[in-house]
């Protein structure tokens, strides 16, 4: 019997957003008589979903917080050297530094580094210790994948990326989930008291500076001098909740935003929105982006986030510098158009692209065999 690969996939903070979503998406769909794999997520996560992890035959190993760097890589490198994995898949963006050099000290031999973000200029504090970082992208990783162009060139650096050297591992979904649902579209307006006539858009992501969720409450109050019978709902949770409920009041929009927060049934929303807005300051490739598509939803991107992510007629980019009016236009435009319906969306196919990662796997443990390092 051929031994089973075993895989430590590192996901930092966990607090059920896309990341980790992605992760037990493909998880979900790999062959466990061929893969083991252990999930790494920090003691200080919010949510942790042990029991989905291991109800997919995973398992959840907690570890330390990377704030404290010297103690996380000791705490790492004991942990890598005990379990004795076949690969390190590090999925901390610049942070992978830290994972990743502990792993290289515990003999592991192949270190993946992943990329699923990029930056923006306003966050200009947070990108002096990301530049730093950024430095040391490429010396500890074997192999580099990201999500996106945008997102690969952003880490490893534009060069790297142009030579064939990133591998880009697209941020799959099960596309039958997310399919229009005519029945979760009732069920949900119903849940929330909205009826048919009401326009009512959508946003779901962590409340997070990135997501710009108060330049998102301004759009919605230059929209109602538009059309006054309209409803935001945002999914999510996070740090910003409390700053984001407080100008709600401050807008006004007590009577026109609804904020859900986290649900585990989040897939049913999308029917149930005439307009998905995603104005982020930045992103990798959102996957929300790729559900909203899925599902045939109208859909507002900051042009800050790559354009790789629009997949068909009913998207639209927007600068996150121009004016809410701009924004409002847009939205009033968009929601004119009908659901898309048979999308192709082969590439975001979660069980062709586990396939797909599943031989990537396979190649690279037969290159360090062989002494290769082919892309793949």
């Amino acid at each position: 019997m051929v031994p089973k690969i075993k895989i430590a996939l590192v996901l930092g903070m966990a607090v059920n957003g896309g990341t980790e979503t992605l992760w037990l998406n493909y998880f979900k769909h790999m062959d466990k008589n061929k893969f083991e794999v252990d999930f790494l997520v920090e003691n200080e996560s919010k949510i942790i979903n042990r029991e989905v992890i291991e109800a997919l035959g995973g398992k959840l190993i907690i570890i330390p917080s990377y704030k404290n760097p010297l103690y996380y890589m000791k705490i790492m490198q004991r942990i890598f050297k005990k379990k004795e994995y076949d690969i390190v898949h590090s999925n901390m963006n610049t942070l992978s530094l830290f994972t990743l050099k502990a792993a290289k000290k515990a003999g592991i031999k192949i270190r993946i580094s992943h990329s699923h973000s990029t930056s923006n200029k306003k966050e200009w504090k947070r990108n002096i210790l990301k530049s730093i970082l950024k430095i040391f992208s490429r010396k500890y990783p074997t192999n580099c994948f990201a999500c996106s162009e945008l997102a690969g060139k952003y880490l490893f650096g534009k060069n790297y990326y142009e030579s064939g050297k990133v591998t880009i591992i697209n941020n799959a979904i099960d596309l039958n989930k997310f399919s229009f649902s005519s029945n979760y579209r009732y069920e949900i307006r119903n849940e929330f008291g909205i009826d048919k006539n009401t326009v009512l858009i959508g946003n779901i992501g962590r409340m997070l500076p990135q997501k710009n969720h108060i330049f998102l409450l301004k759009i919605i109050k230059e929209y109602i001098k538009l059309n006054s019978n309209v409803k935001l709902m945002i999914l999510g949770d996070g740090p910003l909740k409390e700053k984001i409920v407080k100008k709600v009041v401050k807008l006004g929009l007590k009577n026109h935003v609804i904020l859900v927060g986290t649900r585990v049934d989040a897939y049913k929303f999308y029917s149930a929105f005439d307009l998905f807005c995603l104005p982020s300051l930045y992103e990798g490739l959102p996957v929300v982006g790729i559900e909203s598509q899925a599902n045939g939803c109208p859909t507002l991107f900051s042009a800050s986030i790559t354009d790789e992510v629009g997949l068909n007629s009913n998207v639209q980019f927007e600068s996150i510098d121009n004016k809410t009016d701009v924004w409002a236009a847009d939205i009033n435009d968009l929601i004119k158009k009908s659901r898309v319906e048979n999308i192709k969306m082969e590439k975001y196919d979660i069980i062709e692209q586990t396939k797909r990662l599943e031989r990537i796997y396979i190649q690279v443990m037969s290159d360090l065999k062989n002494n290769n390092k082919n892309v793949y």
